[in-house]
This record gives structure tokens, C-alpha cells and sequence, in this order.
């Protein structure tokens, strides 16, 4: 893009810039940005547009391709219903893009033609761009964070503030050291085994962090970036070894081909449709100048990013899980908490013996028929060991059973706006709305995409309207909408 504005411009760019010095050489990609002085004038009339028609040409391709794919009737326009499943493809928000259609008059001629669409959606992405940045700056006005801290997070920090603060139910901006595990587990940076384990628990040890301890937003940005370098030391050996595997000519970079066979031998190939989607989007945004082949350095970033985001898809899973079973966000803490401390190599797993130290560390006793029941209830592959998704299960049925955690956290209140953000974002996801943007949204915003997807207003009783009661029927329904609406929308 920058390269396309030097050009449009005529301008001729620094040495040390993008585009100067070696064309396409990689040192340039990490060098400091330009100053050019330019007035306001040139900024609006020239800069801006042609940044625009940059970002507009590497959309094209995909958006032609589902304009192309919703136009089955070959008009050349797509009716609102068409541009909000083209919108929908291209994980755009799909009421804002309704809005965009219906301000500019779309409707009245026909439809939207494919320069309007383009229009729609150059727009869309750009105030979901604007929602973000003013989101980022925010958490880093309200946390006090340093500018540095600020810019290593900065493409993540509304993702950790987001699950810091729903679990921050005090609102005081503080997590107790307990809550750690949950919060590592949705970054993707648990315990991978018996090492991994004893490493964490020697950062959590320098930085004097105990089970009570109270955890500010700030300290726990430290708490990530240890890891992440302590990860990085130990599997850089084995990634360089991978690498040079894979670059047969020994030119330092690996194709498209390659690193999907790189991937695969790593043990970090997608297992879904969902996780090939966004391993996808991680690979594009690694590659920073867009050559379509991958170094080293890019690599690593990849590698650490593809193998945290299989974990954090997995802890969403639990989560929803957790949800449908009736949990609620601090007894989900309390659970993951225990799981972990007794979890001690890493392997995702616990034994009988060791289900029992957990309970007995919730302080929840059971009779010995009533756990041994409960336990071969849930072991569905016969190991004799429990998964965390198990583990709740096993939970569920001993509260179930013998008023084990009965708090009735699973039934819905009536109304939306007493509804957990979290549940309603879980129920949105399945309509394709971008976690990071959703995270980005204040709890109005959040809840008008609510009511937008299910059809119901904020006044609603959600139980009549929605005839659905708990987050597990609410949660079905979701699956159900979603899955009815892009049938429809083919």
C-alpha cells in the first residue's frame, strides 16, 4: 500500500523506507516509517484516496468472487439480502452493512452494483477499523500501560482486555492470581508439558504472584511476554531444524506449499473447518511484505501464533461447554484452577486420584459410589483420565445428581440487558461476527447485534420471545439461525 502511495504521489521514498534501497529487499519491511511533511490538502485529497484504492484492489479479489457468486441471476446487482451474506463471507458486520445499503438508496435502484458493494464494504471495514483503534486506545488510557508495553500488544490488547476484565468482576482492575489459568488457557499459553509447567511456575515465582495475589492489566501483559520468550528459547532449535528442512534451495524462504507441509510436520495443521479459516488470516497477516513466501523470523511468528490460537480455540470450546452446563465465569475459574495445579505435566488430562485431589481442593465431597459413577459416566474413550471438557461434564453430573456447585447459573434471565456479555457474544459467533471487533464493542453495541440477528427488540422478555430458557437452549437456537440464514441466503 505504501508503495502504491509513493507511487501515486510521485514522491520519491527515503532509502531506509518501503520501497527504497533493494526493491522488495526484507530490512526495509522492520525500518521506521518515513516523515514527509504534507499539508492537510494533500493529505485528504491525494493520501487518502490512494491509500483507499490500495486497500479497495487487494479486497477485490475476494469480493468480486462473492459478488460474482451472489449474483445468480446475473443482473449485475445484489438485492440487501445477497450483500449482507457477501458481507457475512467477508466477516463484516452485517447490520452495519445493511445501514451503509439502505443510507445510500441501494434498494431503489435495484440493488447494489459491484463499484456500491465495494463502497459498502470500503466503508464498513473502516469504521469497524475506527471502532478498534478508539477501543485500544482506551484500555490504554483506563490501564495506565507504558507506550512500549502498548505497541507490543497493541494487535491483541482489546482480545486480553476484553477476557481480563470479564473476569475482573469487581471492576477494580485487578485479577487474583487463581484466575491466572483461565486467562493463560483463552491466550493459548497453558502447559504444554511437565517443563512447561515448572517454567510458568518460576515467572509466576519472580514476580512474587501467589493464588491471592492481586493481578493489574499491566503486570499480567508481563506475565504474557515471559511466557511467549521462554516458549520461543525452547522451540526455536527444533523450528530452525523444520525450516531448513522445508528450504530445499537454501534461499532462506519457504512457499505456500511448504509451509503447509512445514505445518503439518509440526504438528499445528488445521483439525476444522473454523481453525483452517483462521490459520488462513494468521499466515496472510505474517507475511509482511506480501510475497507470498515466509522467512524464518516470519515463520517463528507464525509458529507461535498458529500453535497459541489452536489452544485458545480450544478454551473457547470449554467455555461454551461451561456455559451450556450451567457454569458461571467464577466457578469456571475455580475449575480451570484446580484442573491446572493438578495437571502437573502438561498433558490435558487428569486420573481418577487426581479428579479426587480436585475436589477435595473445591472443598466438594461426594460419596465414593456417587464419583465413581459420575466419572465413568463421562470417560467416554475409557482412559481412565479426564479432559477439561470432560472434567465439567463430571461436575455437571455430580451437581446434577448430588447438589454439587447448584447455584442455578444455567437458567437465562428475562431480559437481555441482564443477559452475560459473554453467553451473547458466544451466541453471535456463530453468525460469523469477528471476535476481535465484537471484543471492541461497548455492551449496548454488543446486544444491538443481538437483536439485530435474532430478530427481538431490547425490551423483549427473551424467554417468550426466544422460547428458549437456558444458555444450552439459547446457545442450540444460535446454531440453528445461523445455519437456517445461510441456507436461505444460497
Amino acid at each position: 500500500v505504501l508503495r502504491r502511495m509513493w507511487a501515486v504521489l510521485s514522491l520519491d521514498p527515503p532509502p531506509d523506507s518501503p520501497g527504497g534501497g533493494e526493491a522488495g529487499g526484507r530490512a526495509s519491511t522492520t525500518s521506521a516509517p518515513p516523515h514527509i511533511a504534507v499539508d492537510v490538502v494533500t493529505f485528504a485529497i491525494q493520501i487518502v484516496p490512494a491509500v483507499r484504492q490500495c486497500l479497495a484492489e487487494l479486497l477485490n479479489d475476494d469480493l468480486l468472487r462473492n459478488f460474482a457468486l451472489n449474483d445468480t441471476i446475473g443482473s449485475g446487482r445484489l438485492s440487501l439480502d445477497k450483500c449482507v451474506q457477501v458481507a457475512r463471507a467477508l466477516g463484516i458486520d452485517e447490520l452495519m452493512c445493511k445501514q451503509v445499503y439502505e443510507m445510500r438508496g441501494c434498494g431503489e435502484n435495484g440493488g447494489a452494483d459491484f463499484d456500491e458493494m465495494q463502497q459498502i464494504v470500503a466503508y464498513a471495514r473502516e469504521q469497524a477499523e475506527r471502532t478498534i483503534h478508539e477501543a485500544e486506545h482506551a484500555i490504554k488510557d483506563a490501564t495506565k500501560i507504558s507506550d512500549t508495553c502498548f505497541q507490543e500488544h497493541r494487535k491483541e490488547i482489546v482480545h486480553l482486555w476484553d477476557i481480563f476484565r470479564l473476569i475482573d468482576s469487581s471492576e477494580k482492575g485487578v485479577v487474583l492470581g487463581k484466575s491466572l489459568a483461565h486467562l493463560l488457557g483463552q491466550c493459548g499459553l497453558l502447559p504444554r508439558c511437565e517443563r512447561e509447567h515448572g517454567t510458568i511456575a518460576q515467572i509466576l515465582d519472580g514476580l512474587e504472584i501467589e493464588e491471592d495475589s492481586k493481578v493489574k492489566f499491566g503486570l499480567f501483559l508481563e506475565i504474557v511476554k515471559e511466557i511467549r520468550h521462554a516458549r520461543a528459547a525452547d522451540a526455536q532449535v527444533e523450528l530452525r531444524a523444520a525450516f531448513n528442512r522445508y528450504d530445499r534451495d537454501g534461499n532462506g524462504t519457504l512457499s505456500g506449499e511448504e509451509i503447509g507441509s512445514l505445518l503439518a510436520d509440526a504438528k499445528l495443521q488445521p483439525r476444522s473447518r473454523k481453525e483452517q479459516q483462521e490459520f488462513a488470516n494468521i499466515i496472510h497477516s505474517v507475511d509482511s511484505d506480501r510475497n507470498g513466501f515466509i522467512d524464518f523470523q516470519e515463520f517463528e511468528a507464525l509458529a507461535r501464533r498458529i500453535d497459541e490460537r489452536k489452544q485458545s480455540l480450544e478454551c473457547e470450546l470449554e467455555i461454551e461447554r461451561a456455559f451450556i452446563n450451567g457454569f458461571s465465569e467464577a466457578q469456571l475459574c475455580d475449575l480451570r484452577h484446580a484442573f491446572n495445579l493438578l495437571d502437573t505435566d502438561g498433558s490435558g488430562q487428569l486420573s481418577m486420584s487426581e479428579v479426587k485431589s480436585a475436589m477435595a481442593m473445591l472443598d466438594k465431597t461426594v460419596s465414593h459410589d456417587a464419583f465413581e459413577n459420575a466419572f465413568r459416566s463421562v470417560d467416554g474413550d475409557f482412559t481412565g483420565e479426564l479432559s477439561f471438557i470432560e472434567f465439567l461434564d463430571f461436575i455437571k453430573v455430580l451437581r446434577d445428581t448430588e447438589g454439587v456447585f447448584a447455584e442455578d447459573g444455567c437458567r437465562l434471565p428475562p431480559k437481555l440487558s441482564m443477559l452475560d456479555l459473554r453467553v451473547v457474544r458466544c451466541a453471535l459467533v456463530y453468525f460469523g461476527c469477528n471476535r476481535q471487533y465484537l471484543s471492541s464493542l461497548s455492551a449496548h453495541d454488543t446486544n444491538e447485534l443481538f437483536c439485530y440477528y435474532f430478530r427481538i427488540s431490547m425490551q423483549d422478555n427473551i424467554h417468550d420471545k426466544l422460547k428458549v430458557a437456558t444458555v444450552a437452549e439459547l446457545i442450540s437456537l444460535a446454531k440453528r439461525l445461523s445455519l437456517t440464514a445461510s441456507r436461505s441466503l444460497r
